[in-house]
């Protein structure tokens, strides 16, 4: 069943690649009076509609308050208007919709899947506003999420990769927004205060500051409607404001965290590129060669197949509303740390100084065009990625135009961007384990 589904699904994509000719999907957009952004695209094979309303509201708002981004987000679905919490998933579960929420350093995510019959849509929706209009924020509940973020942020410390992101965002970052964990610190956690909830939500949760996708089966005019009753009720208030700049390192830094793990992890890396960047296309398609692909990369041919120092090696960008980062992560035995690291690093100069050869180009740049239409294979996943256009500001034809731009790249144009952007001099490395065990 699943096999069949997942066809049907992916040859209604490859059915709107052909129908569109070059416009892989038909997306209507618009900005409701409250200045909410919106995307849609009328998908009428299955009788399913797919929602994002996405916050600019993630974690880089945190401001004075580590974690309260992510508190306020998971708060929203525990009391709404006359509901409680339990009415509220009692109401999504009895209508067959499912209801998720997340939040990460740019965003605050809520997600609603339903079916699209109207005694069932209408209700969900219902419920679905009510959380994102009129949350009323139980004491209860927030005292009952605040101590479980703290069972969350110490059982994240006993995770040496989570400990070793952490640290990497730290170092690199510093007071900057992007520096602290999503989750905020246990300190942070136990200083906030319900009134520090309400108002981070009355602050950023306004009609300026939100984009809504919605992907299924209804019309235009449904969709219209659908976002006036889910996000038309909002305040306009104002958008979120842009981030300070981040400042780079000067110089390459090495931070040690003693850990009793079997392994020692390592994250190398630095500040890279915004979303926006002009350079994103040439470095992804740079990055594919480099670590992206998991089993063909130059750094895993080198670091493990040559060499045997690690299990599975990677390297990857994470461009953000501000400058995110480009990194490469890595678990090698305690006493193959240093020439793990040595060839891992000679590896990513070499990269940058000679560049890419024909044939690897070629295979980079089919396989990710290849493999675009598996990106949109469900309506679930079109939500994800017109959602995510709208919140980067990214134009409205970004899909039409995405594999016309990977088929353009040069083997100068990826030399030229990592030459640019990526300098093996300014690396932080964070090693978490026995980094000083010389066994």
């Amino acid at each position: 069943m699943f096999v069949k589904k997942s066809f049907i699904l992916l040859s209604c994509v490859l059915f709107s690649l052909t129908s569109f000719a070059n416009k892989v999907l038909d997306i209507q957009h618009w900005t409701t009076k409250n200045g909410a952004q919106v995307y849609f695209v009328q998908a009428k094979q299955i009788p399913i509609l797919d929602i994002r309303v996405v916050f600019n509201a993630g974690s880089a708002r945190d401001d004075k308050f580590p974690g309260i981004a992510s508190l306020t987000n998971n708060l929203l679905n525990q009391g709404a208007s006359d509901l409680s919490a339990d009415e509220i998933a009692n109401g999504f579960d009895r209508h067959g919709a499912i209801f998720s929420s997340d939040v990460s350093r740019d965003m605050s995510i809520l997600s609603l899947r339903s079916l699209t019959q109207t005694d069932l849509l209408s209700p969900t929706l219902s419920l679905f506003a009510k959380i994102i209009n009129h949350p009323t924020f139980p004491q209860n509940a927030f005292l009952r999420l605040q101590r479980n973020t703290i069972s969350a942020i110490n059982a994240q410390q006993q995770n040496p990769n989570a400990v070793a992101n952490d640290l990497f965002f730290a170092k690199l970052y510093g007071n900057h927004p992007y520096g602290h964990p999503v989750l905020g610190t246990m300190a942070s956690i136990k200083a906030l205060k319900l009134t520090n909830i309400k108002a981070f939500y009355q602050h950023y949760f306004v009609g300026n500051n939100v984009t809504v996708a919605l992907v299924g089966d209804i019309d235009l005019a449904k969709a219209h409607a659908i976002v006036d009753e889910i996000v038309g009720q909002l305040p306009p208030g104002k958008a979120a404001g842009d981030l300070p700049k981040v400042a780079s390192l000067a110089q390459s830094e090495e931070k040690t965290y003693s850990f009793p793990s079997k392994q020692t992890q390592i994250i190398m890396g630095q500040i890279a590129i915004k979303r926006s960047d002009p350079s994103y296309f040439p470095l992804m398609v740079g990055n594919f060669i480099l670590g992206g692909n998991p089993l063909t990369s130059r750094l895993f041919e080198n670091v493990r197949e040559k060499h045997g120092y690690v299990y599975t090696i990677y390297s990857y960008f994470n461009p953000l509303l501000d400058n995110g980062t480009f990194a490469i992560a890595l678990q090698t035995q305690h006493s193959q740390t240093k020439p793990a690291l040595n060839i891992t690093r000679k590896t990513l100069a070499e990269f940058i100084q000679s560049g890419i050869s024909t044939s690897e180009l070629t295979t980079a740049k089919n396989s990710i065009v290849g493999g675009f239409p598996l990106r949109l294979d469900s309506n679930r996943a079109i939500a994800d990625a017109i959602a995510g256009m709208g919140f980067y500001h990214l134009p409205l034809n970004y899909l039409d135009t995405y594999c016309d731009k990977i088929k353009a790249i040069s083997r100068e144009d990826i030399i030229h961007a990592f030459q640019h952007h990526i300098y093996p001099e300014r690396m932080l490395t964070v090693l978490v384990g026995k980094v000083n065990d010389p066994t």
